[in-house]
């Protein structure tokens, strides 16, 4: 963009041409949103790849027009020779003075606040505005008032359904749309083959808790293991969560054991007001909810646990590796009391090629935790899926209280989670881990181990 701006700028270097140039690039801006989807649906979900794909297809042809803007405003602006470096410095010194404001504007102000299609479409509008002055002069704007301008805006912004709408499935409805300033937040409801009604939250791209309205149950089998540390720990009272998702772990716990003191921690306020909104969270004294990072979190609370449950993992493609370090459990541990336990969830195999993740994560636990308990939710070893591991220094009982426990879960599960605990649970099943990862702060390659 930088060499063809400035070929074009000595070819025809008018405000006619640069307002084109722009004109191009406002065109191409405007369907940013419909070309990360197209880019996306290439590749699926390819950690590797599909980023690469999709930000090719949105951002490739407005960088390259935005780009020739700077060359060509040097041309105009030259007047002689003499003065060219003068007149190249303040150009770019604007350029990067609006690339620093641009940067802070969009962090704190635009992306907290506005829907992340409707600033991109809002840019669109803007440099459609900027190319039609300098292609039709002051005249035409002139009789262009606020009424017109707006009236393009909201062609602009219902041009084509929303991203988040044209990726959905034909069976399902969209019950809350909207970004926070850490993702988009999505809450749709699927029409299910059995007449039930499945509400979803998705963060992103992921699912991050889902509900059957009817039964009010979790439409994911891991939520009913965070009762496991009661097998071990009966007296279990102070809980921290952290990662607050749709809140349906928080509900089930505190459904079973209302007396719990339960502190929950996620960074995205948004993410605590749609669980409350549309799946119900408790709002109860013994719930307390706080918007802080996890890790953050560790650091500054005085408190003892007898339960962390983290719950911020949620996939493979999207583990926060500053959660996973020998650093993080150092303050984990911190936080707990002497008998606590840790509880991670971990989407990965036990073996094979997908079960590098797991392996480097109970190789790192290990290393903090003297007793480490593993049960995957399905009876395989070579599948990725849910993972839950139990981590302490207290030693883990031999005859837990299997049947009362398979009491508080639905009963579809019970079979499942009952052969789950027998081999894995109960046979204190480990893992090979001498070719594992030792995870640190300074050496954490998480999106690396999946393969």
């Amino acid at each position: 963009g930088y060499w063809t701006g400035g070929v074009e700028a000595d070819r025809d270097g008018s405000l006619h041409g640069l307002g084109r140039i722009i004109l191009y690039a406002a065109i191409y801006t405007a369907v940013i949103p419909f070309a990360s989807i197209l880019g996306s649906m290439i590749l699926g979900g390819n950690i590797v790849f599909g980023p690469i794909v999709a930000a090719t297809f949105s951002l490739a042809l407005p960088s390259y027009y935005l780009s020739q803007v700077s060359p060509y405003c040097i041309r105009l602006a030259t007047k002689k020779v003499a003065h060219a470096g003068k007149t190249s410095g303040k150009i770019y010194a604007t350029s990067t003075l609006g690339s620093i404001v641009g940067t802070f504007l969009s962090g704190f102000i635009l992306i907290p606040h506005f829907k992340v299609t409707v600033i991109i479409e809002l840019l669109a509008v803007f440099l459609f505005i900027i190319s039609l002055y300098l292609t039709v002069g002051k005249t035409v704007l002139k009789l262009l008032d606020g009424g017109f301008i707006a009236s393009m805006l909201v062609i602009q912004l219902l041009w084509l359904p929303s991203p988040s709408a044209a990726a959905m499935p034909v069976n399902s409805t969209i019950v809350f749309d909207s970004d926070s300033a850490y993702n988009s937040v999505l809450v749709l409801d699927v029409a299910s083959n059995n007449a039930s009604t499945y509400r979803l939250l998705r963060l992103g791209n992921l699912i991050q808790g889902g509900l059957n309205m009817e039964s009010n149950d979790s439409l994911y089998e891991y939520i009913y293991f965070f009762q496991l540390p009661w097998l071990y720990n009966p007296k279990t009272k102070d809980i921290l969560f952290l990662g607050n998702g749709a809140g349906v772990g928080i509900n089930y716990l505190h459904s079973i054991y209302p007396d719990a003191e339960i502190d929950v921690v996620d960074i995205d306020p948004m993410v605590f007001e749609v669980a409350k909104e549309y799946f119900n969270e408790r709002q109860n004294p013994n719930i307390r909810f706080y918007t802080d990072d996890a890790r953050m979190y560790l650091k500054k609370n005085e408190k003892k646990y007898d339960l962390i449950i983290m719950d911020v993992y949620g996939s493979t493609h999207e583990i926060p590796n500053h959660l996973v370090t020998q650093e993080m459990l150092s303050e984990v541990k911190a936080d707990l009391k002497k008998d606590g336990i840790y509880l991670q969830e971990v989407v990965s195999a036990l073996d094979g090629d997908n079960s590098l993740l797991m392996k480097s994560v109970l190789k790192t636990t290990k290393t903090k935790f003297k007793n480490n308990k593993i049960i995957p939710l399905i009876n395989s070893t070579d599948k990725r899926q849910t993972v839950i591991l139990l981590s302490s220094d207290a030693e883990f009982s031999q005859n837990p209280d299997v049947k009362e426990y398979l009491k508080t879960v639905p009963t579809r599960l019970r079979q499942m989670m009952n052969q789950s605990i027998n081999t894995y649970l109960l046979a204190d099943y480990t893992l090979d881990c001498a070719d594992a990862i030792l995870l640190t702060d300074d050496f954490s390659p998480t999106e690396g181990l999946v393969r």
